[in-house]
């Protein structure tokens, strides 16, 4: 049986279930997030009442996330803050359809740009902003350690 992808919205019913699913990925990002903040604070930071999350489904279970702070009133100022995939479900596209979906919310809503920061040896995720036309803003050197640069990155929709 092949596995049927769907895609939404994030619901608050989601938050148990989210948490749940950024605990399998969170040790991909550098540094972890739990080196950070708790998980469960990193998701109230991001899944602000000003946000807009996008999720990745299969049978039920969340697989994948993105999720667009929007710092209004001014529309021109969003941020991605995440972006996961389950390993599993890597290399399938999915990263792809919820970055055009969350691309897609930001221009029919008017927002004028959108940045994100990663850090310079996340392959997959530079890949992922330069195919969406994201340039880079400026480097942050060494900040998170290990010679590990923070890149900001920008896609200017006017």
């Amino acid at each position: 049986m092949q596995n049927i992808i769907k895609y939404r919205s994030y619901q608050t019913s989601n938050f148990q279930d989210l948490l749940e699913f950024l605990s399998t990925v969170e040790k991909d990002f550098y540094p972890p997030l739990s080196k950070r903040t708790t998980l469960r604070n990193y998701l109230l930071s991001d899944l602000v009442e000003n946000s807009y999350t996008y999720l990745a489904l299969c049978n039920d279970s969340i697989i994948g996330f993105i999720n667009l702070q929007i710092n209004e009133p001014a529309k021109n100022d969003t941020n991605i803050n995440t972006v996961a995939i389950h390993p599993k479900f890597r290399k399938m596209g999915i990263a792809t359809q919820l970055m055009g979906n969350v691309i897609n919310f930001a221009k029919t809503n008017g927002f004028g740009c959108i940045k994100t920061r990663t850090w310079s040896i996340n392959n997959s995720g530079l890949g992922l902003y330069k195919k969406f036309g994201f340039e880079v803003d400026y480097i942050v050197k060494n900040d998170r350690e290990n010679n590990v640069d923070s890149i900001y990155l920008v896609n200017k929709f006017t």
